[in-house]
Formats: structure tokens, C-alpha cells, sequence
């Protein structure tokens, strides 16, 4: 994408779509198999669920609203955290 230009929702599903291949191959590599259905990224969830950014998201999971245990953390992957992809209050 160019620098100052809005990201179009196709870009934004490409991108998705590789993060989420990048994310199953080293999760395979690591005989770890997770339904990426069930679980995904902070950034794919506020999108599922209609959260304005992903800091909400973020503060919910220190705060204990998302419990631990629907929040794996892939330490190889910069700390990328999947989450459980239910609905949270």
C-alpha cells in the first residue's frame, strides 16, 4: 500500500489472509494445531465484533475480561495473541 493512501478492504482481507497463513505455518511447525475459526488476532477480532481499536481489546485482556485461558500468546511470532473469538462484556 502507498504511503498516505486509504487501505481498501480487499488489501486489508490480503492482509489478513497471510497473517493468518503465517500463523498456521508456524504453528504446524511447531505441532500446535489451533481452529483458527475459534481463535484469532487482536486486530482480526475488533473487526469481527465491531470494537473501535485494538487498545480496547489489549486493556480487556490485562483487566482479566477476556479470561486467560481464551488468550494464547505465540511468543516466536513477536508475542502475537490469538483470542478466543466469542463475545466478551
Amino acid at each position: 500500500m502507498a504511503a498516505g493512501n486509504k487501505q481498501t478492504i480487499r488489501e486489508f482481507i490480503d492482509e489478513m489472509n497471510a497473517s493468518t497463513q503465517e500463523i498456521l505455518q508456524h504453528l504446524n511447525d511447531n505441532g500446535i494445531n489451533y481452529n483458527l475459526n475459534a481463535w484469532v488476532t487482536i486486530a482480526k477480532y475488533a473487526n469481527l465484533f465491531n470494537i473501535g481499536n485494538t487498545s480496547t481489546i489489549s486493556s480487556w485482556i490485562s483487566q482479566g475480561i477476556i479470561p486467560p485461558e481464551n488468550v494464547i500468546e505465540i511468543t516466536a511470532l513477536n508475542g502475537l495473541k490469538l483470542i478466543k473469538a466469542v463475545a466478551y462484556s
